[in-house]
């Protein structure tokens, strides 16, 4: 359990008493978001509020990543984007690519994680087909007159391994001309 201004509490007994597991570990108390990794439930990745009085409504400042239920914790970016925004996470990791057209701003920490991209020669529909065919990726195709794109919009419950599962994609689908 993440809490507003606490921090990160485990709970081995259904929840009859907590005891936590991020104090000395975080540079916040406050916590964002909290998730468990689809593939390891040992993995837990968490996002902090902020370290100011109002922790409670004030920008996330960090990630960290545990591979042992929270016994330790390793710090693992995204300090200085404001909120914790998804979106610079995946699109830092896709803005390497010469191939993809950027369609929404690119300022760090803009726009939660919506974003919206082209890649000039791909079928964008075939592709988006495809995504949700072989991964089980939602993708929305935007055509309108003065772009085409790919509407991407994780939320808050989207892990850092389902971001990395769709870059993959995208990579794949660009390496091998899928919906080309």
């Amino acid at each position: 359990m993440g809490a507003t201004g606490g921090g990160v509490f485990k709970t081995t007994n259904a929840g009859v008493s907590w005891a936590n597991v991020s104090d000395g570990f975080f540079a916040a108390g406050s916590i964002g978001t909290i998730s468990a990794a689809d593939s390891n439930t040992r993995v837990v990745y968490v996002g902090t509020g902020s370290a100011w009085p109002r922790g409670n409504i004030s920008p996330g400042i960090s990630m960290y990543k545990s591979t042992d239920t929270g016994a330790s914790w390793s710090h693992i970016g995204l300090e200085d984007t404001g909120q914790l925004c998804l979106r610079d996470y995946w699109v830092d990791r896709l803005r390497q690519h010469d191939r993809i057209h950027w369609n929404t701003r690119q300022r760090p920490g803009m726009a939660c994680g919506i974003a919206n991209f082209d890649i000039p020669g791909v079928d964008l529909l075939a592709m988006n087909q495809w995504l949700f065919d072989e991964d089980g990726i939602v993708t929305h195709v935007t055509e309108h007159p003065a772009y085409t794109g790919f509407r991407i919009t994780p939320n808050v419950f989207s892990t850092l391994e389902e971001l990395d599962r769709f870059c993959d994609a995208i990579e794949q689908g660009m390496r091998t001309g899928i919906g080309a």
